[in-house]
Order: structure tokens, then sequence, then C-alpha cells
């Protein structure tokens, strides 16, 4: 399930994962044709299963910012902040 997803494993939203080392992490659709999702979805499906494991509204945001900066960051897109 999506509750279970590693990405809890490697940084999860209730913690300071800011200070903890983990893999990078980037949100992304591989394919959105083939897996028929789009990565608004992705946010809101993670979004979701953070509430779940009892993050808040606080922590839920920015556990999410954290994401999409690093995916960001590695993305083929030159974006300015």
């Amino acid at each position: 399930t999506l509750l279970d997803h590693p990405v809890f494993r490697w940084i999860d939203p209730t913690e300071n994962f800011k200070e903890k080392k983990s893999p990078l992490i980037i949100v992304g659709t591989d394919d959105p044709a083939a897996f028929g999702t789009e990565l608004v979805y992705e946010y809101a499906f993670l979004a979701r299963a953070a509430e779940k494991r009892g993050a808040n509204y606080k922590q839920i945001i920015e556990w999410l910012t954290y994401l999409r900066k690093c995916s960001l960051k590695y993305s083929f897109f030159s974006i300015k902040e």
C-alpha cells in the first residue's frame, strides 16, 4: 500500500528529516500514459499517506516542499526558484 512506500523509511515527515542523511528522493511520473497518473496525483497520494501515518498539515507541507525542491534540482528543466 502507499502507507508502506519506501519514502517513509528514508524521509519521514514526522521527523526532523532535513537534519538526517537520506538518499535523494525524486517524485515523478515515469510515464504518465503507461501508468495513468500525473505528477499532481503523486504529491496528493504522498500527502494523504503522510496524513494517515500521523503527520500534521505543517509537516506535510514542509516535507512535500522538500521533495519538490529535490525533484526540481535534479530534473531536466532549468527552473529558477
